[in-house]
């Protein structure tokens, strides 16, 4: 046979291996005499990667052709070629490479939104998205839907959303969602929200849009609470509290594993009724734990506590109210004025409420992520920083004075005028001293914030100062010194009267560690309901370089 007959025979073979493959790859064929010719077909490949065939010489027996070219090797190639395999359902789809999700810092975000990849469009298929919501410590995270749209399935099997509202063996849940019905209101067990998004290959919808708040827990009366941190308000509150008797108790149980040594409670908005000649006999808010503590009343928002519960399990914090009664005021007739108008009017403000702030904290600082630090031993008030502000309870609190009023028009009739400190205190406000800070100053936040009886009979205010003239009501300050005696020679400790200083009225300097102010008041006031000269203290602090000497500590008073 010729060569020309050769390569007739060979085409129609390479038909055949053509028809068994539908995709071409290029073929080499090889004369025998080092010629190639390329052709579209299918076989065993060289190295470089190329199929080769070699064309058979004169005189040469040609392979049998098989009736099955499935069932032997063509020309005796390895071709290596599964009949079984199905090339259509053996593809792969590779998932879109989309990036989704991510972790949410609540310590520099208070609130936000999540949406779904490609929201408001259709979302995409293959995602598996995560986002991590994780608030401050003692916090919790209250989350919404403003739209949800997921293709719906059973049992949420195809594209769903699952909500993880914290640990599971901690109260949380984890929740799969699906469909076009919006979730309910979300909230978190602890501090962390996860929200977890997943889609498959099928149909899409618009997906969601989720508005996420940070905010702190808050509880009520009657509840029982573990948790670190919690906000305690009055029922209903901002609202006014109900003007009638109740009971408010508050239940607070420590961790026994990793146990509690201090609560802080902080007063952020606390307004009850008054005391009366220094004593709360009407409402109280009263904590029960290891140590006797003060009852408070009247205003004392903003301040603070540090109670010590070392050893308890839970700890119970009252509050009791009164009704407030108006009383008959006479009102000035214009039309008539032989007539006198009776009007009952408060002279307790009936906006009573409170918002109060409680942190747990450990005994180990190691166990809590929360900040606060604890007081030392002994401080009922414990403040920090370079500069700050001390105040007795009830400083600012303060009624309508309706005594002289008889027809209306006295000048004086239902002025404001204060209440008064509280009787029978006796705890101390520490000041952590701060580096490189050797001294503090203390000072008067205006003329009228010092006093502590004293008050003369021709009304001249003057510092009080010692055991002989402070031993009802004073304040205690380490060996507290003028500011103009620079060799300490004449530090007293007690200091009372209209107004505050050692000897000449002014700022009191202090070198003694640590700081402290102690807060002494007896149990007798002679004003009923009136805070003639017993108001109390509103004092500010500034601590005093150790490279100041004291010749020049006036610059920080």
């Amino acid at each position: 046979m010729g060569s020309n007959t050769r390569v007739a025979i060979i085409t129609p073979l390479l038909a055949i291996i053509v028809a068994a493959r539908t995709d071409p790859i290029v073929v080499q064929v090889d004369n025998g005499n080092g010629a190639l010719y390329e052709q579209q077909s299918y076989g065993q490949t060289n190295q470089n990667g190329f199929h080769k065939f070699n064309l058979h010489q004169s005189n040469s027996v040609l392979p049998e052709i098989p009736d099955n070219p499935d069932e032997s090797n063509m020309f005796n190639m390895d071709m290596d070629m599964d009949s079984s395999s199905d090339p259509l359902n053996e593809a792969t789809m590779e998932p879109p490479s989309i990036e989704c999700g991510h972790d949410v810092d609540g310590t520099l975000v208070e609130n936000g939104t999540i949406t779904s990849p490609g929201y408001p469009d259709n979302y995409p298929a293959f995602l598996n998205c995560r986002w991590r919501i994780k608030a401050t410590p003692g916090k919790k995270i209250l989350a919404a839907f403003s739209e949800f749209d997921i293709t719906a399935s059973t049992d949420c099997t195809s594209d769903y959303i699952v909500i993880i509202t914290g640990d599971l063996e901690n109260e949380g849940t984890s929740t799969k969602y699906c469909g076009k019905s919006v979730p309910a209101e979300i909230e978190s067990v602890g501090e962390v929200l996860e929200v977890q998004f997943h889609t498959n290959q099928g149909d899409s919808c618009r997906g969601f849009s989720m508005d996420y708040t940070i905010v702190t827990k808050i509880v009520t009366c009657g509840a029982k609470t573990s948790d670190m941190q919690f906000d305690f308000t009055s029922p209903l509150y901002p609202e006014y509290l109900a003007n009638e008797t109740s009971q408010c108790d508050l239940t607070i149980s420590h961790d026994c594993e990793n146990p509690i040594c201090q609560l802080r409670i902080d007063l952020l908005d606390f307004r009850l009724g008054p005391p009366i000649s220094g004593d709360c006999n009407f409402d109280q808010f009263i904590v029960r734990a290891n140590e006797p503590l003060p009852v408070l009343c009247g205003n004392n928002s903003g301040q603070h506590l540090y109670v010590d519960v070392r050893g308890r399990s839970e700890t119970n914090l009252n509050l009791l109210t009164m009704p407030i009664f108006p009383k008959p005021v006479g009102v000035h007739n214009e039309t008539d004025q032989s007539r006198t108008i009776i009007e009952w009017l408060h002279e307790i403000d009936p906006n009573r409420g409170w918002k109060i702030m409680v942190t747990q904290i450990p005994c180990d600082c190691a166990d809590s992520s929360i900040p606060d630090t604890s007081a030392p031993t002994g401080c009922l008030q414990y403040h920090t920083g370079i500069a700050g502000k001390i105040s007795s309870f009830n400083f600012h609190g303060t009624i309508r004075n309706y005594e002289p009023c008889w027809n209306g028009t006295e000048e004086d009739c239902g002025e404001s005028i204060y209440t008064g400190h509280l009787n029978n205190l006796d705890y101390s406000v520490c000041i952590e001293s701060e580096p490189g800070y050797c001294g503090i100053a203390y000072e008067q936040m205006d003329p009228s914030s010092f006093q502590l009886t004293g008050l003369e009979e021709e009304n001249v205010p003057s510092p009080w100062n010692g055991e002989t003239m402070c031993y009802e009501d004073y304040v205690y300050i380490p060996r507290g010194q003028n500011l103009y005696d620079t060799t300490e020679q004449y530090t007293v400790e007690r200091y009372c009267g209209q107004v505050l200083g050692n000897r000449l009225s002014g700022p009191v300097l202090s070198y003694a560690k640590p700081f402290l102010v102690r807060t002494k008041t007896n149990g007798d006031e002679l004003h009923g309901g009136v805070a003639m000269n017993n108001r109390g203290y509103d004092l500010k602090y500034t601590q005093i370089p150790c490279s100041v000497d004291r010749a020049n500590a006036a610059a920080f008073a």
